[in-house]
């Protein structure tokens, strides 16, 4: 058998084992970062535990007693911009008392942006959205998923990059980091 008929075997396999193999590279990212802060501990930085999401008020108190000193604060693309060109201030105003409330609680937030949950008017309006295979068949993620083209479409990485702009403008740069992927 030639090296080009197993070709399309193997994209076969790598696609049905598509969430297996992003599960272990998932773990794999998890022990790199554990790793990283292990040997960044042993050089007198600060270890940084963070829990996601549970930002609940009565919590605080406990997490930071529990040895959690960061919290990862997520945004959502769509709940932020539900049409194009108008931001939804009542959603802005509750993740900035959030924000706010889990920085009086001692904790570094890291933020997540949110791009996974991009607003449906971008689907609607916009080419060539959806990520696609080599076959054509586009890329339904989860049921939440409204995840963009951001690699191969210039025009949509505009739309992402003024929605950072927007973010860092009504809430400022003060994060601990800014998480860049989603889901």
């Amino acid at each position: 058998m030639s090296r080009h008929a197993r070709t399309p075997k193997l994209v076969g396999w790598l696609w049905r084992h598509r969430r297996f193999l992003a599960q272990v590279l998932a773990a794999a990212a998890v022990a790199a970062v554990v790793w990283l802060a292990v040997t960044a501990r042993g050089s007198g930085d600060e270890l940084v535990v963070a829990l996601i999401g549970n930002n609940h008020a009565a919590r605080i108190a406990d997490e930071r007693d529990a040895g959690f000193n960061a919290k990862v604060v997520e945004l959502r693309w769509d709940a932020f911009a539900p049409f194009q060109g108008v931001r939804d201030v009542d959603y802005i105003r509750r993740k900035r008392a959030e924000f706010e409330r889990l920085r009086r609680g001692g904790f570094k937030l890291i933020l997540s942006l949110g791009f996974h949950r991009a607003p449906a008017w971008i689907h609607d309006r916009y080419a060539d959205t959806y990520y696609v295979n080599q076959y054509g068949d586009r890329y339904d993620g989860p049921e939440d998923s409204g995840e963009l083209n951001l690699v191969f479409n210039r025009p949509l990485r505009r739309l992402a990059a003024a929605y950072l702009r927007e973010v860092f403008h009504d809430f400022g740069t003060d994060f601990y980091a800014v998480r860049i992927g989603g889901g």
